[in-house]
């Protein structure tokens, strides 16, 4: 779990929808978004960072495609949420 530039809580979610995700979350706890993996973009989250770009990038355990077409065991994603950069 991060504390964004945004000011909320970011935390990967291996529960959710069946495949994973990461959802934003106010300080409070009031849930904000989810975004879900799939599958063929990941699955399982393991890490999340935000860059200074304001990204969000993070890995996950498993799922993803690989050059040739073919599932893959783990992925790099990126979320643009349209944070600002972080100071």
């Amino acid at each position: 779990m991060i504390l964004a530039s945004d000011g909320h809580l970011w935390a990967t979610d291996s529960w959710v929808g069946g495949w994973g995700g990461v959802r934003s979350l106010r300080l409070s706890g009031t849930l904000l978004q989810t975004v879900l993996f799939n599958g063929t973009n990941g699955s399982l989250a393991t890490s999340l960072k935000q860059f200074s770009d304001g990204k969000l990038y993070g890995t996950t355990y498993n799922g993803g495609v690989d050059a040739q077409g073919q599932r893959a065991f783990g992925a790099f994603f990126s979320i643009d949420a349209g944070l600002p950069p972080p100071k």
